[in-house]
């Protein structure tokens, strides 16, 4: 005689998926093992937690169009592909910052005209 296959109830597995519980919380309250939930209700697992996910995009979606700024924003950011961008730049477009050698830097902190090292007196 075979091993006795567990019987779940798919239903419920799929809405325990979908509020977000773990796959050892799932076992659990199942009564199965962690294993047996991941290894042969696979798809049932992915179905219920794309449904949460897609209950969560469904609501963020409706308190943007409510006029939620910030979720108006995170909408576009996460389901629309925008992105913050700033660019900022020096006078004429020139960079903000660019490399100085040394003898440049000396002769700008001693001003013109002046030595860049001073003769040691003896």
């Amino acid at each position: 005689m075979g091993a006795h296959r567990k019987e779940v109830n798919l239903d419920l597995l799929c809405k325990l998926a979908a509020v977000g519980l773990s796959n050892a919380e799932v076992a659990a309250i199942l009564e199965c093992s962690a294993d047996l939930i991941e290894t042969r209700y696979r798809a049932e697992l992915d179905e219920g937690r794309n449904r949460a996910r897609a209950s969560v995009k469904r609501k963020q979606f409706e308190m943007a169009m409510a006029g939620n700024v910030t979720m108006l924003v995170w909408v576009g950011k996460n389901l629309c592909g925008q992105a913050d961008k700033s660019e900022v730049t020096g006078k004429d477009g020139e960079p903000l910052y660019r490399p100085i050698d040394r003898e440049e830097l000396i002769g700008k902190l001693l001003g013109p005209g002046k030595p860049a090292v001073k003769p040691s007196v003896q």
